[in-house]
């Protein structure tokens, strides 16, 4: 067939999914987003999943429109690129609002550590957490479409991980060594509130 009689792949668009190329170039624009901490992962996993729902091109556009703008000097004094969370016979959460540094180091001598994303922004697009937890659980609670790569050690304990289904978004790596506590990393739906069976 004749390249120009509009058969496909005649435009250059990838043969098999409608309007590929447009979505992967919107869902890369989202990502640069959550790096400039104008969308939390909650909204972003929301965003993605509209992306990759969209049929039209002015349903892209109008995903990108929901985006929202930078806040002009945000901060007199930057975030730093690194925190660490140190905590003896006690736990530590992190939920709802909150910002997740490029790097976390975590360090906990009996008690649980709950990290919940689903609100949190990144400082970055790729972030590392680093856990060091001694006699206690860890539960990290991510949106799915975040890229998670697990690197962690677990001695007398469990590790569950249920992954992204698109590993395309940010990217978040979890490292470290557990010791007699189980390691759960749990993805989650848009608008999914419930963390039950843990």
């Amino acid at each position: 067939m004749d390249s120009t009689s509009g058969g496909p792949g005649a435009t250059g668009e990838p043969v098999g999914i409608p309007h590929r190329r447009l979505r992967e170039e919107t869902e890369a624009e989202l990502i640069r987003a959550v790096g400039r901490g104008q969308l939390d992962l909650g909204t972003f996993s929301e965003l993605s999943a509209s992306v990759w729902a969209a049929e039209t091109p002015d349903e892209f556009r109008e995903t990108v429109q929901r985006v929202p703008a930078p806040v002009p000097n945000r901060a007199a004094v930057p975030d730093p690129d690194r925190r660490t969370m140190n905590v003896v016979l006690g736990d530590i959460s992190s939920r709802g609002v909150w910002r997740l540094p490029r790097e976390l180091r975590i360090h906990s001598l009996i008690g649980d550590v709950t990290l919940d994303l689903r609100e949190a922004t990144m400082a970055s697009d790729r972030c590392r957490i680093t856990l060091m937890s001694l006699l206690g659980d860890c539960t990290l609670i991510i949106p799915e479409v975040v890229s998670v790569t697990v690197t962690a050690t677990t001695v007398l304990g469990n590790f569950r991980t249920a992954a992204a289904a698109r590993p395309t978004g940010p990217e978040i790596e979890i490292g470290g060594f557990s010791f007699c506590g189980d390691l759960n990393v749990v993805t989650t739906t848009p608008g999914w509130t419930s963390v039950t069976g843990l």
